[in-house]
């Protein structure tokens, strides 16, 4: 939204103009900037004029640029000076006139030559500029008054308006040069065209006006004429806004500036508007090009395009210099592009390694984790997954039910953990309702036991027990497919298998750490053993161990150069989306779910790729994510503002449509037997308000009574 001027005759009407033209923007999703705003002035800049009460001037900026000018050396120079006049045109009196001997240089074919008049035209028209020149804010319920005058080359006319003072003063001023034609016209019909081309120029002041207009001319047979004239309406479709045409050329020598205009011969004139190449040429204003993308990228029937189609969609009709940057950042600021589509350029940060404890016993460090949905074997149909962290490497699979609980859970880790390696000082897992739960943790507090939890949806923060739990599937897929009843009682062969294999880090078998030797399996061809004493026993397995443990620092180490911290931009503050793959969200097709939703603010940074967002209280899940997980959200200045509607609060189960929080009732009425109410949605425009059957607002039930009672409804 650009350019809205408000006027009133007193600060109370102007408050209330405000606030509702603030509503009606408001009620149509449009936005204004704030610092672009300013409110209660008696002096405005509008249109590159100066807005006073009950007078208008020209811009002093524009002006200060006028008394540097130089003598133009180009016609292209000339073209710049002249388009600037024609700006303020309205301003100056005779001014075609004035300018002849410059038009002339701009003829096709002309040879350029600077000569006096032409100096003597360019000192008159900056004397004319600088002297400031005020016209009076024309006033419907005051008469107008039209004073025409012709000369051989040009008409030229004034508009005037009686002020407080009881003197007439100008409005506007009006010029323009005779065709070739035209100026072969008798001195009576040149009279009588500067009278018609000003009634065409100010009819839109002087028709409805509630007196007669009075027309000023120095050739006396004209009062003889029988005014009688029906104008006729010209109506003309422009493809530019009026008060931007004249832009292109405000800036001194900008066309001699811009080589990749082209030649001479690639510019033309259609009607006013300026041509390049048959494209129309759009000058420097940022609204006016948004206007133009917009119409080629958010519309319907254009679907988003993105950079590149855009930017041919855009050059077919149009061109600016710097077109192709501009539709970069209009669409890198589009949110709904942000949201829906494939993001093909992902934050890839690199895996941390979890910090070693240093401690050389197993287990001080487990993780843990659960593969479901298996077959029933045995009443069970999963199986939990525990595996030492620091040192061995060791797993230890049980067998349990999918609905296990906390306390469940802490039966088995008792069971089949604590009793044969002792209590951890830190358990690692996901986030499942197992080891979220209070009773969990409260467990685990009680024996001075840290739990930590991995971001929500990134299982590679557990990644050790995930790389376990893909093991275990394939042994269950090769040796259960065809009994899958059975994998249950095949579960501690499985738990060996995995013990008695060489870790790819260590160089040694999860068991040689545990036990300092390599147990005996099938097809085993035995030999003579030789037995160390317990204390070489002992001395071995502390040396493997230490050496299991620095060589999994220096894995760690080579993981951590790997990690490219140049590839997550973000910080403190920064708005992100939320990749929604994870979520259940309430639509109906999950086709039409967008991939991203937000956006949120991050407040606080838990780590080099873990983050905290500040999410909708009615979010029941983990505000901790991944940095895998996020996108940063983007405004841009050439795109401008978006309005982002707030995502439907996740559930646990999906459901049949999306369900959104009511913020207010506003109204009631009856439809049939049916009675319906006019519903505010939280966080979203006034435009979506809705009218709903009472059924539809069961989850809303005190607001819905609060209503009933202020109303004093049964």
């Amino acid at each position: 939204m650009d350019d809205i001027l408000i006027f009133s005759d007193n600060v109370e009407d102007h408050h209330e103009r405000t606030r509702r033209a603030l509503q009606r923007l408001q009620d149509s999703d449009l936005f204004l900037k704030a610092e672009k705003c300013e409110f209660d002035r008696q002096e405005v800049e509008f249109l590159g004029s100066i807005i006073r009460p009950g007078v208008v001037a020209m811009d002093p900026v524009k002006l200060k640029a006028i008394i540097e000018w130089e003598p133009p050396k180009t016609v292209k120079q000339v073209q710049a000076f002249l388009g600037f006049g024609n700006f303020y045109r309205r301003f100056i009196r005779d001014y075609s006139k004035i300018v002849r001997p410059l038009t002339e240089l701009t003829k096709k074919d002309q040879p350029f030559l600077w000569t006096p008049d032409c100096q003597r035209a360019f000192d008159t028209l900056k004397k004319r500029f600088t002297e400031e020149p005020i016209l009076q804010i024309p006033d419907p319920e005051k008469p107008f008054q039209i004073e025409c005058d012709a000369s051989k080359v040009a008409t030229g006319a004034v508009l005037r308006q009686q002020g407080e003072d009881g003197l007439w003063h100008p409005c506007a001023y009006l010029s323009k040069s005779f065709t070739p034609a035209e100026r072969n016209y008798q001195i009576y019909d040149r009279e009588l065209l500067a009278i018609v081309r000003a009634l065409e120029a100010w009819r839109h002041f002087l028709q409805g006006s509630p007196h007669p207009t009075e027309i000023l001319s120095d050739h006396k047979n004209l009062t003889y004429f029988p005014v009688n004239v029906e104008l006729q309406e010209r109506i003309r479709d422009s493809k530019l806004r009026d008060n931007s045409v004249v832009e292109y050329i405000t800036l001194k020598g900008k066309a001699t500036k811009r080589p990749e205009f082209g030649k001479p011969e690639d510019w033309s004139d259609d009607n006013g508007i300026l041509l390049y190449k048959n494209r129309v040429y759009v000058p420097p204003d940022n609204q006016l090009y948004r206007d133009i993308v917009k119409m080629h990228h958010d519309a319907p029937i254009m679907g988003h395009p993105g950079v590149q189609k855009t930017y041919d969609l855009v050059k077919r009709e149009y061109m600016w210099p710097g077109m192709r940057k501009f539709i970069v950042q209009y669409v890198k600021g589009c949110a709904a592009c942000q949201t829906s589509k494939v993001n093909t350029h992902p934050i890839k940060p690199g895996l941390i390694p979890i910090q070693h404890s240093g401690d050389t016993r197993p287990f001080r460090t487990i993780t843990m984790d659960y593969i479901t949905d298996l077959p029933e074997s045995d009443g069970f149909n999963a199986v939990q997954v525990v595996v030492d962290h620091d040192v061995s490497k060791a797993a230890v699979f049980s067998p349990c039910t999918k609905n296990i609980t906390a306390e469940g859970a802490m039966d088995i880790l008792q069971r089949d953990v604590y009793r044969r390696f002792g209590l951890p000082t830190k358990v690692i897992s996901d986030r499942g309702p197992q080891f979220i739960s209070k009773a969990f943790k409260e467990l685990h507090n009680s024996l001075g036991i840290e739990t930590a939890l991995s971001t929500a949806y990134h299982p590679q923060t557990d990644g050790e027990t995930e790389r376990v739990n893909q093991e275990l599937d394939l042994a269950l897929r090769l040796y259960c497919a065809n009994n899958p009843e059975n994998w249950a009682k095949l579960l501690p062969q499985f738990e060996f298998a995995h013990n008695q294999r060489t870790h790819s880090v260590t160089g040694k078998s999860p068991f040689e750490l545990l036990y300092g030797f390599q147990p005996e399996a099938a097809g085993t061809v035995r030999t003579t053993p030789k037995h160390p004493s317990t204390e070489q026993r002992l001395q071995s397995l502390q040396e493997a161990r230490e050496n299991t443990i620095a060589a999994h620092a220096q894995a760690a180490a080579a993981m951590s150069r790997r990690l490219p911290a140049a590839q997550v931009p973000l910080k403190l503050g920064d708005k992100v989306l939320l990749n929604t793959k994870n979520l259940r969200l309430p639509y109906v097709s999950r086709k039409l779910i967008p991939k991203r939703v937000g956006p949120f603010t991050i407040v606080k940074v838990l780590g080099p790729v873990t983050f905290k967002l500040k999410l909708p209280e009615k979010w029941k899940i983990h505000p901790v994510f991944h940095a895998a997980l996020l996108t940063p959200y983007h405004t841009t200045k050439e795109h401008g503002p978006d309005y982002v509607r707030p995502p439907p609060i996740p559930t646990p189960e999906s459901t049949e449509g999306a369900e959104w929080e009511v913020e207010a009732i506003l109204s009631r009425r009856t439809r049939g037997t049916q009675k319906q109410y006019l519903v505010a949605w939280k966080g979203w425009p006034a435009s979506e308000n809705s009218w709903e059957p009472e059924k539809h607002l069961k989850n809303a039930q005190s607001i819905l009574r609060n209503y009933k009672k202020r109303h004093k409804l049964s």
